[in-house]
């Protein structure tokens, strides 16, 4: 059986070409399946080497149970899959995470979703094949919608992560610290960042390259290993969420948790000062 793929992405390097092209044919080949997107950087054409391939597999309706339960011999047929796991951890289930030797290592996600459902996304994918004219394209009419938390969301969960990650400072607890400040950066710096100019709130993802000086801001926070530098990092995240904040276009409707900021602050403050004594009591004198 010949299929064409349509919308092929020019920055897709030859092993991403054949991957598509077979994830295609695989689909294709069973009737259960309508059609074959991609989203993510397939869906810009803005692939490199080192990027995974994201596709999202159309399923009708009546047969989406039973192919949910063959997942895995699908992605067999793509090529030699290495290992590969659902992503409850992401909030979808319904997404197969693999690892393929193609010969070199990548990652492709495959999203089996049944056709009305395809609908509801993140972003838009281009449709690569459908069984049925226009059948799956129509689905994609709607505007896509990635989930932004509001700025009152962040307000009242930003001094409760303050405080913790202080509390872990102060108890040395150095690893939890450092963790604390990634999961602030990933889910408050990186979104808001991202909103206030105009960008999808996907995390830290190309922070980089679209918001450069809030990057250039956090990666200094993001090197250190004793406890003066941590308490460091603990003030750049507070001081990049006031920052954020205040320049959000909400910041008019927000409730302002103004007795939470200025405990958490001070707190963290007294907290650096003795995680840094305690330190130094530990520190063995040199002579």
């Amino acid at each position: 059986m010949s299929v064409t793929t349509q919308n092929l992405p020019s920055s897709a390097n030859q092993q991403q070409r054949k991957v598509i092209n077979d994830v295609v044919a695989s689909a294709a080949s069973d009737p259960r399946f309508l059609g074959v997107s991609l989203s993510g950087s397939g869906a810009e054409d803005n692939l490199d080497d080192y990027s995974d391939l994201d596709f999202i597999l159309a399923i009708h309706p009546d047969h989406f149970d039973a192919v949910m339960q063959e997942r895995t011999q699908f992605a067999e047929q793509i090529g030699t899959l290495l290992t590969s796991f659902t992503g409850e951890h992401v909030g979808e289930s319904r997404l197969l995470i693999c690892l393929f030797a193609l010969p070199q290592l990548l990652h492709v996600d495959l999203k089996f979703v049944a056709l009305p459902d395809v609908s509801e996304r993140v972003d838009t994918p281009v449709v690569l094949w459908e069984r049925n004219d226009k059948q799956l394209s129509q689905f994609y009419q709607n505007d896509a919608h990635y989930p932004v938390p509001t700025l009152q969301w962040f307000e009242d969960r930003f001094w409760v992560w303050l405080h913790y990650g202080a509390t872990k400072l102060v108890r040395g607890e150095h690893l939890e610290c450092h963790a604390l400040i990634g999961f602030v950066s990933e889910t408050v710096i990186g979104p808001l960042a991202k909103v206030n100019s105009g960008f999808e709130a996907n995390g830290l993802r190309r922070l980089e390259a679209l918001v450069p000086n809030v990057a250039a801001t956090l990666t200094t926070s993001l090197c250190f290993s004793d406890a003066s530098s941590l308490g460091e990092a603990l003030r750049t995240i507070a001081a990049l969420y006031l920052q954020l904040r205040n320049n959000h276009t909400d910041i008019s409707t927000l409730t302002c948790r103004n007795q939470a900021q200025e405990a958490a602050m001070q707190f963290t403050e007294v907290a650096i000062k003795d995680a840094i004594a305690q330190e130094t009591r530990r520190s063995p004198v040199v002579k």
